[in-house]
């Protein structure tokens, strides 16, 4: 069986982010009827846990992507500068909306989404409000995925990641 990836590649893999690919080898787990060629995955922000995507699933490897480039990135940041989300004002479908972007792992629509949810928090700020704990935790997550990527693609510290994407959104 082909593999589309190999051994030392970087990827991101669904949410464990950003990952080495240790190895490519057989494996025999007690849930599984035979041995599966499978990847092995190290995530970079948590060296001590591994992942093990088998090669033959479709829909886990569906998950791997290969890391963007720094002119993958400028060109996502160039796209987003005209776009927005507009805020749903009805939590129930607001919640469905951001969970759907956060599992899909697009980065465009991540940065998009994050945009939408700091507009909203500056506007509630400006009248001594604070947005919501699960509008905050999707806010957090989100930034976790864009940060660990762009950083590790533009050889940036996670702190820098915001300079560096204002800066860009707004040259």
């Amino acid at each position: 069986m082909m593999t589309n990836f190999e051994k030392s590649d970087y990827i991101v893999y669904d949410n464990a982010g950003v990952c080495l690919i240790e190895d490519i080898t057989v494996k025999k787990f007690d849930y599984w009827d035979s041995e599966r060629l499978c990847y092995v995955l190290r995530p970079i922000s948590n060296s001590s846990s591994m992942v093990f995507v088998p090669v033959d699933n479709e829909k886990l490897t569906k998950k791997m992507r290969r890391i963007m480039s720094k002119e993958e990135i400028d060109t996502i940041l160039d796209n987003v500068r005209t776009r927005c989300i507009i805020w749903e004002n009805d939590r129930r479908r607001r919640m469905e909306h951001f969970k759907e972007i956060l599992s899909a792992k697009n980065q465009q629509d991540m940065l998009l989404l994050a945009s939408c949810i700091y507009a909203k928090k500056k506007e509630l700020s400006a009248i001594g409000k604070k947005l919501s704990s699960s509008d905050e935790m999707i806010l957090k997550e989100t930034e976790r995925f864009v940060n660990e990527e762009f950083a590790f693609s533009l050889k940036l510290s996670t702190g820098q990641v915001a300079e560096y994407i204002q800066a860009k959104l707004y040259q």
